[in-house]
């Protein structure tokens, strides 16, 4: 939904999209107004059930291109913000005021305005959780321990290659023996103990390694970037991990 807020914070325009009871993170408030991009903006709303809330801090959309107010010209900015389920959690009428505030202190407040929250059916959670969601949580959590153990995340990648260390599927390390600069390597089978990610010859041992990023081409390209000549990187050894 989209709301276009005049020089002096009336609101002049919207154009509302149906929000529904229970929606979670679904709904978008976009506000429109000739007000400097760099103003923070909030809102805050007015509950069905009668309950104020304190400010919530928009995020800014900088200026909207072509758009400008008709009486002063100013280019107008936008700002966003996303719906949680505690505001959309009782159905009726959800009033909502928008704020700019100004580095030197100063409000302008826009005109009170509405979105209609229709009626829907009130997600009640149990006390407890049932043995399925309690089966559903373990075999979770024994994943996300599975991948921990594999070294499945790339934090550990800041910690150089070990010969006594076992490093498990996936896991990513720092190789310094390679070139000037070295490389990220990420193991490709668990209980990878002793073997070393390069050869003598300087070649990746591909039974055990893959490259994820061998810093020495990546230098060579930055060098040749710095001189303004173009350079493809397309065959650089490298992978978000």
């Amino acid at each position: 939904m989209i709301y276009f807020i005049g020089n002096d914070g009336t609101v002049i325009k919207s154009l509302p999209s149906p929000v529904y009871q229970g929606a979670v993170n679904a709904n978008d408030v976009y506000v429109i107004a000739p007000f400097a991009e760099n103003l923070t903006a909030t809102v805050a709303f007015k509950l069905p059930n009668g309950l104020y809330t304190t400010p919530f801090v928009m995020a800014s959309i900088n200026v909207i291109p072509g758009v400008t107010d008709e009486k002063t010209g100013k280019t107008y900015a936008g700002w966003q913000f996303t719906l949680p389920n505690s505001l959309t959690r009782y159905y009726g009428m959800l009033k909502m005021q928008f704020y700019f505030h100004t580095a030197d202190g100063r409000v302008v407040a826009s005109s009170a305005t509405d979105i209609t929250v229709g009626q829907g059916v009130p997600e009640i959670l149990p006390s407890e959780p049932s043995a399925d969601v309690y089966a559903a949580i373990l075999s979770n959590i024994s994943a996300l321990q599975q991948q921990l153990d594999n070294g499945a995340y790339p934090a550990r990648a800041i910690y150089a290659w070990n010969a006594t260390y076992a490093y498990g599927a996936n896991e990513i390390t720092y190789y310094p023996d390679v070139g000037l600069f070295g490389a990220f390597v990420k193991s490709k089978v668990s209980d990878n103990i002793n073997h070393p990610p390069y050869n003598e010859d300087g070649h990746i041992n591909s039974q055990y390694w893959d490259v994820v990023l061998d810093f020495n081409r990546l230098n060579k390209a930055i060098v040749i970037w710095g001189f303004n000549e173009p350079v493809d990187i397309s065959d650089l050894e490298w992978e978000v991990a």
